[in-house]
């Protein structure tokens, strides 16, 4: 996440970058819950930073999943995750809200809600939006 946050400007590197936070969400989850607080507290500054570097499809599944997972995983975690999200949705983010990241944004709030309801609930919905989202195509959009 560090590399991200000084290198993300560099288009060159930008891709091999963003792979590399996809690969956090391959982590095992006592390694993932482990280090939560300090990937949520680094993705929420990256996005503060460089949001509009974020730019395919995939890149926004895993931030946005990975703070997803953050909600119902860890409560430290969960803070910096939310005010990720409450970036995106005000008026300094919302330009980087898209049809291609709307659904993925979209299904984050509700895996928020869900852990604040029941975090039985949370983890379930991660792992069905998870294999929904292999279904779907690059400009699909749910409702």
């Amino acid at each position: 996440v560090r590399l991200c946050l000084r290198l993300a400007p560099v288009e060159s590197v930008n891709g091999d970058l963003m792979e590399g936070l996809r690969a956090l969400t391959a982590l095992p989850a006592n390694v993932l819950q482990s280090l939560a607080d300090r990937i949520s507290v680094g993705l929420l500054t990256l996005l503060r930073a460089h949001a509009a570097h974020i730019k395919q499809r995939e890149d926004w599944r895993s931030i946005l999943s990975l703070f997803q997972e953050f909600a119902g995983m860890a409560p430290s975690a969960s803070r910096p995750a939310f005010e990720s999200l409450s970036f995106l949705l005000r008026e300094e983010g919302r330009l980087q809200i898209n049809a291609s990241n709307f659904d993925f944004c979209q299904q984050t709030l509700l895996g928020f809600v869900d852990s604040v309801l029941d975090p039985h609930v949370a983890k379930q919905h991660v792992a069905a939006d998870a294999a929904a989202a292999g279904n779907k195509g690059p400009g699909a959009v749910t409702a």
